[in-house]
């Protein structure tokens, strides 16, 4: 279920290689660069302070829990008071795919430093068991900053050891209050990064300072309990997101070509549904603009026709109304599709591409559907392949597509305004192309259930694939309201 390599583009079957990346180490770029915005109180992570996942590259982490003490642990708490720890961004992390949650798996550096204390904690830090720290410095902003790992089985530095990013520090572990197996919680590695904090040392833990947001980690951003993250810490570039050979590639939602935004904790994380054992969701709605979105990135070696499909498991995919865009070779259209219809490859249709990038599919939360009704909307993996050419059915389609042109009209109001707004907030220049009019689903009346894709615009370089739709009784209503009342439902516990 849980995979051990990198994630990404997968080419028959096998990750691609990332060519090109970030180069390790510390590197000047002063303004600050963590997705998620600090609390009062907090830093942000500077930009160019290269920070890795710390454990051994290809593992496979999960956030057991996250930051601030509703985030999973009540302990992960303060920002900057003087003489406490502030762990308000602390996360304690754990290895699903091992025995016993990763116990006596090797804890890395996150980045080069020194040393300051390794062993048994004391005094008020006892709880934390055995523990490493390291300061680190030589950032990009002139600060200092100091990283903690707790609970460790085993520690494998001694104070004043100079290390570099990946090397071990010792054995994850669940010891606290001088002994190896803590009553009080299973096996994890709890860690937290501060900025100019005090103590650190063999007989006081860090203390004083900032609680700092470790973002971006290991290229990841807007970390939330139940995430799962693949670890890169071996001193070599982090993954990149590459162009899609001619034979086609698969684009999964936990590499570098996609991309997600909006409010952290209306995400929800499953590892037991999606394709390659994951998916992320939320709730759909039927604000005016987006709250939470995703974004698949894509860029081609060569020009060409490709078909794309989504992957949809029918217990998180239960929107009929998914709006994706696609952006392709200067052209936009917009795809309405049913995510409950199809358990697996869902096809969003055929479309002319550009070589290069520039080009994308996005889907916003912002279905129409109400929150109230509470839809799960999906975002799991794009598959991306060379049409074989014009669809089987687009002749048969052309007549669907013509009577919903008459009816086109009607929907301007509904759906472009939204549209426009969700280009815009992703920086695309899907209106360059000209207005695109969505036409309801519902102008095809066949009835047999499966999903029909309807565009109308001009230069559309798409073709129709599937059935024709279900009845829709409702009209799209488009409300206003900021969705201040969502779906913060608990996540699975660890």
């Amino acid at each position: 279920m849980f995979r051990t390599s990198r994630r990404g583009i997968r080419i028959g079957g096998v990750p691609a290689v990332a060519v090109a990346g970030l180069a390790a180490g510390l590197l000047a770029s002063p303004p600050a660069a963590g997705l998620t915005t600090p609390v009062a109180g907090a830093v942000s992570l500077p930009a160019g302070f290269d920070i890795r996942l710390p454990f051994a590259a290809g593992e496979s982490v999960r956030i057991a829990a996250g930051y601030s003490p509703t985030g999973g642990s009540t302990l992960h708490r303060n920002t900057d008071e003087p003489y406490r720890a502030n762990d308000y961004y602390a996360i304690d992390f754990v290895l699903p795919s091992r025995p016993s949650l990763g116990l006596g798996q090797p804890v890395l550096a996150i980045a080069a430093g020194t040393v300051t204390a390794a062993g048994w904690a004391v005094g008020g830090w006892s709880h934390y068991g055995q523990i490493v720290v390291v300061r680190h410095e030589g950032a990009p902003d002139g600060h200092t900053y100091v990283s903690l790992y707790a609970h460790l089985n085993e520690v494998a530095v001694s104070v004043g050891d100079p290390v570099a990013q990946g090397t071990p520090l010792g054995e994850f572990g669940e010891s606290c209050d001088g002994t190896l197996s803590c009553p009080d919680f299973d096996p994890h590695l709890h860690f937290a990064l501060y900025q100019d904090s005090l103590g650190g040392t063999p007989s006081e833990g860090p203390y004083g300072g900032h609680a700092c947001v470790p973002e971006p980690f290991d290229g990841y951003e807007d970390l939330v309990r139940g995430m799962d993250l693949v670890s890169h810490n071996d001193g070599g570039p982090l993954p990149t997101c590459e162009p899609v050979p001619p034979e086609g590639a698969i684009l999964d939602e936990r590499g570098p070509c996609f991309e997600r935004g909006g409010t952290p904790g209306y995400w929800h994380f499953e590892t037991t549904a999606g394709y390659d054992g994951g998916l992320i969701w939320t709730e759909a709605t039927a604000a005016a603009t987006p709250d939470n979105w995703g974004r698949w990135n894509l860029a081609f070696v060569a020009a060409g026709r490709y078909t794309l499909e989504v992957y949809t498991a029918a217990a998180f995919s239960r929107s009929t109304r998914a709006g994706y865009q696609v952006v392709h070779a200067g052209t936009t259209d917009v795809v309405r599709l049913d995510q409950s219809a199809i358990d697996g490859w869902n096809p969003i249709g055929s479309f002319d591409f550009a070589a290069g990038g520039d080009q994308w599919v996005r889907l916003d939360d912002n279905t129409g559907e109400p929150i109230a009704d509470h839809v799960r909307l999906s975002f799991d993996a794009l598959r991306v392949s060379p049409a074989a050419g014009p669809d089987a059915d687009a002749d048969a389609d052309a007549d669907a597509d013509a009577g919903a042109d008459a009816d086109a009209g009607a929907d301007v109001g509904a759906d472009a305004g939204t549209d426009t707004s969700a280009e815009a907030e992703s920086g695309g220049d899907a209106d360059a192309a000209g207005s695109e009019v969505e036409p309801d689903a519902g102008t095809d009346a066949s009835g047999d259930g499966g999903p029909v894709f309807v565009y109308v615009e001009d230069g559309c370089g798409c073709s129709v694939m599937g059935g024709s739709a279900r009845p829709i009784a409702w009209l799209l209503l488009v409300v206003a309201v900021v969705t201040c009342r969502r779906r913060c439902r608990s996540r699975p516990h660890i």
